[in-house]
């Protein structure tokens, strides 16, 4: 995994709670 990819999906786990609210 690459220092970009899990960038990306931290940004996705942090955008899923802030949608749902």
């Amino acid at each position: 995994m690459t220092k970009s990819t899990a960038y990306i999906l931290s940004l996705i786990h942090i955008s899923e709670p802030t949608r749902r609210s």
